[in-house]
């Protein structure tokens, strides 16, 4: 690691705690937090996102994707994983303030097991999920 990749890692570097229920997903860094239901709104005619979490102002007609109900794994061709990763860069986003550019350090606390809806690999994919949204290192507690 050279010393300007430590000097961003050590100083400008955020850290998020992020808690997974069933039901609510809060994000957590510094004094800033946030809290959503797990929910993605998909528009009717196509895959395109208008929404993450708690969305009661769209304007067009969606679907509406719980991430953590445990069924479909797909729908409209969407893979939930997929949907996941783009709901934790959402999180990631709104409490990166001017540090957007910075990669956080995810830390995931899983409130209820989420092992029905994973099939058991909750962990791998949580982990690969969060790298996948933009974590440059993932932490499951």
């Amino acid at each position: 690691m050279g010393l300007l990749d430590f000097l961003i890692y050590k100083f400008a570097a955020n850290e998020v705690k992020i808690t997974l229920n069933k039901d609510v997903v809060n994000f957590r860094s510094g004094d800033k937090s946030l809290s959503l239901e797990p929910v993605v709104y998909l528009a009717v005619d196509s895959t395109r996102v208008l929404s993450f979490g708690n969305s009661t102002d769209l304007t067009e007609p969606f679907e509406r994707i719980n991430l953590f109900d445990g069924k479909r794994i797909q729908i409209k061709g969407v893979d939930k994983a997929d949907a996941l990763a783009g709901f934790l860069q959402f999180g990631f986003t709104q409490l990166a303030d001017r540090r957007a550019w910075v990669r956080p350090r995810a830390i995931i606390v899983l409130g209820n097991p989420l092992s029905e809806i994973f099939g058991g690999y909750e962990r791998v994919v949580l982990m690969q999920t969060a790298a996948n949204a933009g974590a440059r290192e993932v932490v499951l507690e």
